[in-house]
């Protein structure tokens, strides 16, 4: 009897060693209870990057096994399980409802790693969600249980997420605060990942701030030390950055050396399929180019008599080559001066402070919308908006403040726009909207929707919170007519309005 419990033993333990995750299914699966329970948990982890769906299987019946037994430690796994594969798969309010199902049960456990770990997770759904209120409270508090276990690694991935929540949340300052203690931490471990991905997130910083040395030095040394560990997706965020930072510093030729890197290293991670391409096209030309100096070597040997016809034929051959060489010489100077000038052109249409259009821009896209209109028939609307009192900000604040109110408004604009529509800097506090395919009902209640969306908007700087409001003026164009009438109609309309008392709407 013993002698066949070993054997079995023995044969059970091989087929346990042999099973690959991918070739199991539930049905499968050797042991009952705790022994099937914990494979189930095992198998969901191992197989979640790549195979989401399949973890979600396995996780939801870890859960329906661990109730039955009771097992709070292995139902927290497989819920962190369930929670992760839905994650994955994109369905984040299913993998919100798991985590903090899985919260619930750590703080009933008293399992103080988990809550950490769980509360980081929680904060990035909500990130995702670009829910950042309730993602820094959840980030907050994985920093609060992190510091008091003493886990550093906790607490340097609750710092960095912290520091890019408020950064997502335009309080700077406190971004840089979290972020420059993330730096400290990850340099104190060594870090070099966590240095490189820090120091680009304080690059940003600084580049919002408009304080293009510090930019400079955060995004060279992020740059560095990600092509050192071959940290791609770092390095193409550093170029394009970078990229960013030269074009604003009006320094073009530094600014598309860096583009052309961007350029390359998106190629390298996003292109596998081109280079492969690339490289079958590249194998293919070299087999028929060793098929050419053979037959090259044949025809020289048969003619080695007459070297005065081959000495002739080598002289026009190389005339060809130096004529190919100019024309491809030159080819190649005209598509970098066309991309150049077409960078510039875009510059040149573009607000340098808010990244919108500019006025120059604006106007084309005005009349290329002009000319939509007139083969489709649809109407579109122009609001021309002008904040209210901005030149109390700047004399109460400073030119500083009144610049970040800019830009910020800027991006809270485009933020409630439809994709279609388009803002621009139509000069000093003013903002010029093109609605297409809109009628003048449309254009006012979007108009009045602005409104009262920027009058309820708080914005913060450096501790302060500053409230604005912005008058509108609204007009169709109904019909073929002159754009810069269409304009001054509408500045007329706003200033009508500035004129009845301001933060309100006027056709």
């Amino acid at each position: 009897m013993k002698i066949f419990l070993t054997f079995y033993l023995f044969f059970s333990c091989l087929t346990l060693l042999s099973l690959n995750p991918d070739s199991l299914t539930k049905e499968t699966l050797p042991g009952t209870g705790s022994e099937r329970l914990h494979l189930l948990n095992r198998l969901a982890a191992d197989c979640r990057d790549e195979n989401p769906q399949t973890c979600i299987d396995y996780a939801q019946e870890a859960c329906e096994l661990a109730a039955e037994l009771s097992d709070n430690p292995a139902l927290l796994t497989a819920r962190c399980n369930l929670a992760g594969g839905y994650y994955l798969l994109g369905s984040y309010n299913k993998a919100l409802l798991y985590y903090q199902e899985a919260l619930e049960l750590a703080e009933k456990l008293s399992d103080s790693s988990a809550q950490t770990s769980i509360c980081r997770e929680i904060g990035t759904l909500y990130f995702a969600g670009k829910q950042y209120e309730e993602a820094l409270a959840c980030y907050l508090r994985s920093l609060e249980i992190g510091e008091r276990l003493g886990d550093k690694n906790a607490v340097a991935s609750s710092v960095n997420s912290i520091g890019l929540t408020y950064l997502q949340l335009a309080d700077l300052d406190l971004a840089e605060q979290y972020l420059q203690r993330s730096l400290k931490l990850s340099e104190t471990e060594d870090d070099r990942y966590g240095i490189a991905i820090t120091s680009l997130n304080l690059g940003r910083i600084f580049l919002t701030r408009e304080d293009l040395l510090q930019a400079r030095a955060s995004l060279e040394r992020a740059l560095n030390i990600s092509t050192e560990i071959n940290a791609g997706n770092l390095q193409l965020d550093s170029y394009y950055l970078l990229a960013d930072l030269c074009a604003r510093n009006r320094d073009f030729e530094q600014a598309l050396l860096f583009y052309r890197n961007y350029s390359r290293q998106k190629d390298m991670l996003y292109g596998q399929d081109r280079a492969d391409e690339q490289t079958g096209i590249q194998l293919q030309y070299e087999t028929e180019s060793t098929q050419n100096e053979l037959s090259r070597l044949k025809r020289s040997y048969s003619l080695y008599l007459t070297l005065a016809f081959c000495l002739i034929l080598l002289a026009v051959v190389a005339a060809l080559l130096t004529i190919i060489a100019k024309y491809r010489l030159k080819e190649h100077l005209l598509q970098e001066m066309n991309l150049v000038n077409e960078q510039l052109r875009q510059i040149a249409r573009t607000d340098a402070l808010t990244n919108l259009a500019n006025r120059r821009g604006m106007q084309d896209k005005i009349e290329y919308e002009k000319y939509r209109m007139e083969r489709n028939k649809k109407s579109f609307v122009l609001i021309m908006g002008d904040i209210d009192n901005f030149k109390v900000v700047n004399d109460t604040y400073g030119h500083d403040c009144g610049d970040f109110i800019l830009r910020s408004l800027a991006n809270f604009l485009v933020s409630l726009l439809r994709k279609q529509d388009i803002v621009s800097r139509w000069g000093g506090d003013e903002f010029l909207l093109l609605l297409p395919e809109t009628d003048l009902n449309g254009g006012l209640l979007l108009a009045e929707k602005l409104r009262r969306q920027i009058q309820d908007y708080e914005f913060y700087y450096k501790g302060v919170t500053i409230r604005i409001t912005i008058t509108f003026g609204v007009v169709a164009v109904l019909k073929p007519e002159k754009i810069n009438e269409k304009i001054e109609q509408a500045d007329k309309a706003l200033y009508l309005g500035k004129n009845s008392g301001k933060n309100c709407v006027i056709s």
